[in-house]
């Protein structure tokens, strides 16, 4: 998509608006696809929703009540774009007749239900139907062929989008199909931050919005469970965690941080080992090469949970500088997980093997980790 504009508005949709973290998203898609059933959620559901993924009610009730529609007894009627109400865009999904807020919605809720989608809606001018079949993966089939869909500009992070009526007012009233572009674009004379974008834009648009949302729920598919997500500072001054035997690379440092999760809660301190790391060069003063930079890691250390348990942990992955090239200080890091201790608490931990993944800024010495593990109990 080469809409300047609108993928300075997707990033930071994705960054902000939508970054949910793995639990609410994993709720969130939980929802949606129960309520592509066509029938309402109930609150009964949405607890046992929370239970399994490793929630509380007090947490997951109040994120839902922003960005849900609710019928007379309290039940989940429609959820980020998905309504058994009567909106302006209708999908059909396993025979299943449901709606959707805006144009755009019809686009990416097949990619999280994982359905093909029909789905049909009017243009606003001519009142001519747009049909579309969208799959999980792209648009496969659209008539009229020059059919087109709006999209409204704004800065995500300064609108209030804390209900379903905000959303609606900021987003739907203004993205719309339309038979042509010639169409669109009288619709669109004199109102402002309106752009027209092919349906194969949009759809991709709408990928890159919920690409954080539609990794965490891909996570779970997998059977991955969330353990904790890691806050991390470098320390320049602090001794050694794991020494250096059977380590492979240079000591890149050591730091502590935080651990946050239903299940693990505490303290961590590691040390870091990498081969072939440019951050050896940014610590020395020197400017790596432009471009991107691939370093393997094995970093090492120990949790101390707020209970009292000592888990120790081995990681060994890469670390990928400058996969933004318009901030070449960042990294993204990805790493299989092993972990150790003689805590019978955590104790299910030695046959669990995890993944973190997250990301490294050189800048601030800091790092954000998620984790996750393949849990044998």
């Amino acid at each position: 998509m080469n809409n300047a504009r609108v993928n300075e508005m997707a990033q930071k949709m994705a960054a902000s608006l939508l970054d949910y973290g793995p639990h609410h998203s994993r709720l969130l898609v939980r929802v949606l696809r129960s309520l592509a059933s066509g029938r309402p959620v109930t609150g009964a559901q949405v607890d046992r929703m929370t239970a399994d993924i490793g929630i509380s009610r007090d947490e997951a009730h109040p994120f839902l009540r922003e960005i849900t529609e609710r019928d007379g007894a309290d039940n989940i009627v429609g959820i980020m774009g998905l309504s058994l109400n009567d909106h302006p865009h209708r999908l059909y999904v396993n025979g299943v007749s449901l709606s959707a807020w805006c144009a755009e919605d019809t686009l990416f809720l097949p990619s999280l239900l994982q359905q093909t989608a029909t789905v049909e809606s009017y243009s606003p001018l001519s009142k001519q139907k747009v049909r579309l079949t969208v799959s999980p993966e792209r648009v496969e089939n659209v008539s009229p062929t020059s059919a087109v869909v709006s999209m409204v500009i704004v800065d995500p992070t300064r609108e209030d989008m804390a209900s379903v009526e905000a959303i609606w007012n900021t987003f739907c009233e203004h993205i719309h199909f339309f038979a042509s572009q010639a169409e669109a674009e009288r619709w669109a004379a004199g109102r402002d931050g309106i752009v027209i974008l092919s349906v194969d834009d949009g759809f991709e648009l709408g990928r890159q919005v919920w690409a954080r949302v539609l990794l965490y729920a891909e996570q779970a598919q997998r059977h991955l469970e969330h353990l904790f997500d890691a806050e991390l500072a470098y320390k320049s001054d602090m001794d050694v965690v794991v020494p250096d035997e059977n380590r492979e690379g240079d000591l890149i440092g050591s730091g502590e941080g935080t651990v946050t999760g239903a299940k693990i809660r505490g303290t961590i301190r590691w040390s870091m080992y990498s081969a072939d790391c440019a951050y050896l060069l940014v610590k020395a003063g020197i400017q790596p090469a432009p471009g991107q930079h691939l370093c393997t890691t094995h970093p090492g250390g120990v949790i101390e949970t707020e209970d009292g348990a000592q888990i120790w942990f081995d990681a060994k992955g890469y670390g990928l500088r400058g996969y933004d090239k318009d901030y070449p200080h960042l990294w993204r890091l990805t790493m299989a997980l092993q972990f150790s201790t003689q805590d019978e608490r955590y104790i299910w931990l030695n046959t669990a093997l995890g993944v973190w993944e997250g990301q490294f800024d050189e800048q601030a010495g800091r790092a954000r980790y998620h984790a996750y593990a393949q849990v044998v109990k």
